[in-house]
């Protein structure tokens, strides 16, 4: 299975936002369409079900793994936008690594 957090990651309120690096990688107009933070993404109700999603795909990725899954991390071009190449894989990395996975 492959982990996308750092895509699930915008849906949710006060989480960090887009490094300066990630946009700075973007080309053309792409960085001003993007979204930096959950708070410029996505109304109270969308943020709720965000938090949700978020806490939900940790919890069944730990499941997943301590039942002997191999878990893969990926970036999903079809999320915000946000979640290139390499810094999103990065950016899943730090996720699984605190929520401990």
């Amino acid at each position: 299975m492959t982990s996308t957090l750092a895509v699930y990651e915008m849906y949710v309120p006060n989480r960090p936002p887009l490094e300066q690096r990630v946009l700075d990688a973007m080309s053309g107009r792409s960085p001003a369409r993007v979204p930096t933070n959950a708070g410029q993404y996505c109304g109270s109700k969308l943020s709720d079900v965000g938090k949700q999603l978020f806490a939900k795909s940790l919890e069944f990725e730990k499941a997943f793994v301590e039942a002997g899954g191999l878990l893969a991390s990926g970036v999903d071009p079809t999320g915000y936008g946000g979640a290139l190449p390499g810094y999103g894989d990065q950016r899943n990395f730090e996720l699984l690594h605190e929520s401990r996975i």
